[in-house]
């Protein structure tokens, strides 16, 4: 799936980034190498940026220091607590990119989805044009939003996943399985998501996300394509 690709009728991908942390295979940590030409711009030895920014780059290539072994291998969704609330002016890449990030106390956005109506029958003035759901931590305590916290947050929504690794090469990501449910919802698909756990909209996205729980889904490196077809929200093939 790239830019401006239709996720459902009326709806068009304008931006879809995340951050992936903390690989393990069969328990034990797979760091991630900054070796590879390109590499390093979009991860660091326990985090990675992957994505398409439809007015800039993209970035679908994970790169790990040691090849991998067939095994259990897990990964969250999010960016560890120790790097996710430090100084954005002091940050070095990936965690430097300013539209992924809101504030010190809460950190950078774990997953930015944003997408736009593709048919206006009427002017667009106080009509909705847009949809976003940007996740991160949130319920952070800190002396200011300009400080970080020095516990972790009460809600910090990193989403764990596990699959059976076989040596394949390609992670697949379907979006589908995560807003389908949310864009054929008159009403839920009104309102944007930006981690309030009162939102039923936010409510039903980390639902599918499998937030507080390690999930099934049905890299060396992968190459991580976003595609549409039924079944899990991650698979390898």
């Amino acid at each position: 799936m790239g830019c401006h690709s239709s996720i459902k009728p009326h709806w068009q991908l304008e931006q879809v980034q995340l951050f992936l942390s903390n690989f393990s295979l069969d328990g034990q940590p797979q760091a991630l190498s900054k070796e590879t030409v390109g590499a390093s711009k979009y991860q660091q030895a326990s985090v990675a940026l992957l994505g398409s920014d439809c007015q800039g780059e993209q970035n679908w290539l994970l790169s790990f220091d040691k090849a991998l072994k067939p095994g259990l291998m897990t990964f969250e969704l999010g960016v560890p607590f120790e790097l996710n609330h430090g100084n954005p002016l002091l940050a070095e890449t990936p965690l430097n990119q300013s539209d992924m990030f809101w504030t010190w106390q809460q950190g950078h956005k774990f997953l930015r989805i944003d997408l736009a109506k593709t048919l206006l029958t009427e002017p667009a003035v106080g009509k909705q044009t847009g949809w976003q759901f940007h996740l991160g931590s949130v319920a952070c305590q800190s002396a200011s939003v300009m400080r970080s916290p020095t516990q972790a947050c009460k809600q910090p929504n990193r989403a764990k996943f596990s699959l059976d690794y076989q040596g394949q090469h390609q992670l697949n990501l379907d979006l589908a399985v995560l807003l389908a449910p949310l864009l054929d919802d008159p009403q839920l698909s009104q309102q944007s998501c930006m981690s309030d756990s009162a939102s039923k909209t936010c409510q039903l996205l980390f639902s599918r996300l499998g937030l507080g729980q390690a999930l099934p889904f049905e890299t060396q490196q992968l190459s991580i394509n976003a595609i549409e077809p039924v079944a899990p929200l991650w698979w390898f093939n």
